[in-house]
């Protein structure tokens, strides 16, 4: 084989392997650009769940608050009973 025919041969091997590999890059591209897209949906699920997670934080210590609120209350009201018991005693025995 002489070095034109082995030139020549080459660049029809180039051309072949170009051809069969251009599928494969389009393939490529596109498989980055779904990266991507699934990139930035994840980042903002993360962000949506920094602010849910913070909202039930929240709501948390409000529900906190609320059974500290309510503990008093029955408290008040065992207070107010036995306030009413001895007034009513204290009534009786006048």
């Amino acid at each position: 084989m002489t070095k034109e025919e082995m030139q020549l041969l080459r660049d029809m091997m180039k051309e072949e392997i170009g051809a069969a590999l251009e599928p494969v890059k389009d393939d490529i591209r596109y498989t980055r650009m779904l990266v991507e897209q699934q990139d930035h949906k994840i980042s903002l699920i993360a962000e949506q769940y920094t602010d849910i997670a913070e909202k039930l934080d929240k709501a948390n210590d409000r529900a906190a608050q609320i059974d500290d609120v309510r503990d008093r209350l029955r408290t008040l009201e065992t207070v107010v009973m036995n306030h009413t018991a001895a007034i009513k005693e204290l009534r009786k025995a006048e």
